[in-house]
């Protein structure tokens, strides 16, 4: 993403670690979106990233409410055709030779031509919502990188960091490697460590690769980091006692052994190499050395003057302010986990869960208008059924390792659907049947003529959805007879089908009809 920061009177370009690939442009504008909320509520002194996410799922939603309607529509007309689908279904369930697959392909097809619906018409919104939603995951997670007040307070922390005797790039990344791997720092944040050393120490690339990380901090986190909290291990300690020192001592024992660059010679070293580079000759029977690697970069940079006399004072605004906007209720941050505090954070997967359930009723409750056998014998029905429930629990579960803030995305994100679906469910079912068939259709008929298909007078898809309820019913009806006729012929002729064709045509059955509605 392109930043414009202003200086002076000029504006400095900066590219932020962002979201890359098909799902940049969606980020980009969502991102957009994102910052102008949170600068809105700055103005009237509400700095608070939870509060950020409620609107912005807000917002997102009302944004795509036109496909949300569209999927209730085709929810509708699903709920209409499914009685005539399922029919045609029960009525070729045991009939796998090649002409009756045929006709059960046409009658299905005609069904849909009838109703003006499409076998994808309700997969076209998933399909285009979801990068949608897949950005605004990833946006929810990178929000230092879209807000620009969240990112000023990570770019302060990152400026004291390379102040504050961290060495190059090289040693600055293992230093931060042992701490995100020993200080419960989010799982998600180790994979993100290696980027810091790509970049060259000091450049903007370099801070926006620690912030990527930094970002993914929690309050007891930055404790640990501001004030040097040390790793304790046996190899550490082991490291101590070979050398005859003390924590306190280390550093001025390595200041006189290996100059005032002590921390990047440690830092580039190969930490097989430890034992010769300071002299210690039985090194390798005291200490683990795999074990040392993960402690003695953090431990070196947090035992340093630099850091004590530069981080844990100038950077106690920044780290203060950057836990005010994460904070979320019961004393929790919407970086934590829910499993970090039981009381609040128990609420987070069972809200999630709750919420999906509900709207997963209120959706099948809408399709749910075959026949009862239909309905219990047919293996979608089953399998929409159980999924009801199972998936829920799924999200629910799921919800227990990520943080707290994208269960509050979730959760929101459901909430608003399900008032979206009971308001357009009010507004659909206010309407006449046959208005929405009608209009349906009319749809249907100009997008097959923009392709240069003609649907147009009596027995057509036109003239049967301007037919009656009932009219529509003494069609399935002929039809169903019809082809009742037919398999009888089949059956008394097994090659009449292939000569006289299946029965009757859709044009005699809409002439039938239009001589029952004269």
């Amino acid at each position: 993403m392109i930043r414009y920061l202003k200086g002076g009177n000029l504006n400095v370009l900066m590219i932020l670690t962002t979201v890359s690939g098909i799902l940049r442009p969606f980020a980009f504008i969502l991102g957009l979106i994102l910052n102008g909320i949170y600068e809105v509520m700055s103005l009237i002194g509400i700095h608070n990233l939870a509060i950020c996410i409620i609107l912005f799922t807000i917002v997102t939603r009302m944004l795509m409410l036109p496909l949300t309607i569209k999927q209730q529509k085709f929810t509708k007309l699903s709920a209409l055709m499914n009685p005539e689908l399922q029919a045609i279904q029960e009525k070729y369930r045991n009939k796998k030779d090649e002409a009756s697959q045929r006709r059960f392909q046409e009658e299905t097809s005609e069904v849909y031509r009838k109703y003006g619906a499409s076998p994808l018409g309700g997969c076209l919104p998933l399909l285009i919502t979801l990068p949608i939603m897949f950005a605004l995951y990833r946006v929810i997670y990178k929000m230092p990188a879209y807000i620009n007040d969240v990112y000023a307070l990570y770019d302060n922390i990152v400026t004291l960091f390379t102040k504050s005797g961290s060495g190059d790039q090289v040693t600055a990344m293992n230093i931060i490697s042992n701490f995100v791997n020993n200080f419960g720092v989010a799982g998600s944040a180790r994979g993100l460590v290696s980027s810091i050393g790509k970049y060259t120490f000091g450049t903007t690339d370099f801070k926006n690769a620690c912030i990527d990380v930094f970002s993914y901090f929690n309050a007891t986190n930055w404790d640990a980091f501001a004030y040097g909290t040390l790793i304790e291990s046996d190899s550490w300690n082991a490291l101590l006692a070979a050398t005859g020192q003390t924590a306190e001592t280390w550093v001025s024992y390595l200041k006189t052994t290996l100059g005032s660059d002590y921390m990047t010679q440690i830092g580039n070293m190969d930490i097989n190499n430890l034992g010769t580079m300071l002299g210690i000759s039985n090194l390798g029977e005291t200490v683990t050395l795999t074990d040392l690697s993960g402690s003695i970069y953090w431990n070196t940079f947090a035992l340093g003057e630099d850091l004590k006399s530069v981080f844990t004072s100038a950077s106690a605004t920044s780290i203060a302010e950057i836990l005010n906007v994460n904070k979320f209720v019961g004393g929790m941050s919407i970086l934590d986990t829910p499993t970090s505090k039981l009381m609040p954070g128990v609420f987070i997967p069972i809200l999630a869960a709750g919420t999906q359930i509900i709207q997963s009723l209120i959706t099948t409750a809408k399709q749910n208008t075959g026949t009862k056998k239909n309905q219990e014998e047919s293996p979608m029905a089953q399998s929409m059924k159980s999924m009801i429930y199972v998936m829920p629990f799924v999200s629910g579960f799921i919800c227990l390792s990520l943080p707290v803030g994208v269960g509050l995305y979730w959760i929101m994100g459901t909430v608003v659907q399900i008032i979206q679906q009971l308001l357009i469910n009010l507004y659909i079912d206010k309407k006449p049947v046959e208005e929405i068939i009608q209009k349906s259709v009319e749809k249907s008929e100009k997008r097959l003529e923009r392709y240069g298909v003609k649907t147009q007078g009596d027995g057509t898809v036109s003239y049967l959805a301007r037919t009656s309820t009932k009219s529509l019913s003494d069609y399935s009806k002929i039809k169903a007879e019809t082809d009742s006729s037919s398999d009888s012929s089949n059956t008394a002729d097994s090659g009449s089908s292939s000569k006289s064709g299946s029965g009757k045509s859709i044009s005699d059955i809409a002439n039938i009809m239009k001589n029952r509605n004269k």
